[in-house]
């Protein structure tokens, strides 16, 4: 019976259409000391009937050095995403901009409904352990606030393959840990402890199995990974995840909501004064045209509405300190 129930877990998995999406945060996924106030997290789902991969002619936000090229960089993507749009271009998603603080509160009543898990102390810091493992506090609080967003980014897309035999898979960002240089090619990578911490997560929290269960459909499968390496089709070189074209519109994506929500902060963060302003135009524009798309958003302070199930244990009141104390410099 067992292996029987297996097979048809199988071949149901070898009919599935497959929608990827992309998910990122800025400026990390960590509860952080930042420049700017607010965490964003966002993630796609873009598709285009006759291209599998869509070739984004921008490289990611970080990676443009000089304020008037990133400002020539938001209006070439502007432009492309106007053009794919009227070509055909559909993106779903959902994208969520907090404040560190509100995030890090937030994250820290999710912990608290998890079974199983305590923070220890480690040198000036803190871990979260869980099972065999443990992870950086200031990231595991993050993480629960990045997840929040992936499970409603799935949400609309799970709804329009609903008449599909489908599979979701919501690719993130390789987390600190394990590294994926050094395998070899066509061999296992390491788990990350952030993913092994997602893994632990979907298990085991209420929320979030409450999420998954609301939107989840009979005939649609929902996975989470990181994408380590890819390769172009018919190209056998091996590339970083991270360099994945789609990625970067999640970038752009996340480093717009920041512009938009925390403008002045994000003028006061570049000189000359008239550029910084130009940019953060520019990037307000640019917010505006992936919101053209399906891309939906929660209000702001929309967040604190949203209460965690009940509570399991308790943090430390000094491990909540030093997770506040990074969250609260603005």
């Amino acid at each position: 019976m067992i292996s029987s129930d297996i097979e048809r877990r199988r071949r149901k998995q070898a009919s599935l259409q497959r929608f990827a999406g992309f998910a990122d945060a800025t400026p990390s996924e960590s509860i952080q000391y930042h420049n700017l106030p607010g965490l964003a997290v966002g993630s796609l789902f873009p598709y285009k009937s006759d291209e599998i991969l869509l070739e984004v002619p921008v490289k990611q936000y970080k990676d443009v050095k000089g304020i008037r090229k990133k400002n020539n960089s938001a209006q070439k993507l502007i432009t492309w995403l106007k053009q794919k749009k009227s070509e055909g271009l559909i993106i779903e998603g959902f994208c969520s901009t907090e404040t560190f603080l509100l995030a890090a509160r937030y994250g820290m009543s999710l912990l608290e409904e998890l079974p199983g898990v305590y923070v220890e102390p480690h040198f000036k810091t803190y871990r979260l352990f869980f099972d065999k493992y443990h992870l950086d506090f200031a990231q595991a609080v993050a993480l629960m606030y990045y997840l929040f967003s992936a499970y409603f980014s799935l949400l609309r897309p799970s709804i329009a393959v609903k008449d599909i035999d489908a599979e979701l898979v919501l690719y993130m960002d390789r987390f600190p840990g394990a590294s994926a240089g050094g395998t070899l090619q066509n061999s296992a990578i390491p788990k990350t402890d952030g993913m092994r911490f997602v893994e632990y997560v979907r298990r085991n929290s209420p929320t979030y199995l409450g999420i998954e269960k609301a939107h989840r459909k009979d005939n649609t499968m929902i996975e989470f990974r990181t994408l380590d390496r890819w390769s172009r089709l018919g190209d056998q070189t091996i590339i970083e995840g991270k360099l994945h074209p789609h990625f970067k519109l999640t970038d752009w994506l996340v480093q717009s909501a920041i512009a938009t929500s925390y403008r002045g902060e994000f003028i006061a963060n570049y000189t000359p004064h008239d550029d910084a302003i130009e940019l953060a135009d520019t990037m307000a524009e640019l917010y505006s045209v992936f919101k053209s798309f399906n891309i939906w958003s929660m209000g702001h302070k929309a967040m604190s509405h949203i209460k965690a199930e009940k509570q399991q244990w308790g943090i430390p009141d000094e491990a909540k300190r030093f997770i506040l104390g990074r969250a609260g410099r603005w």
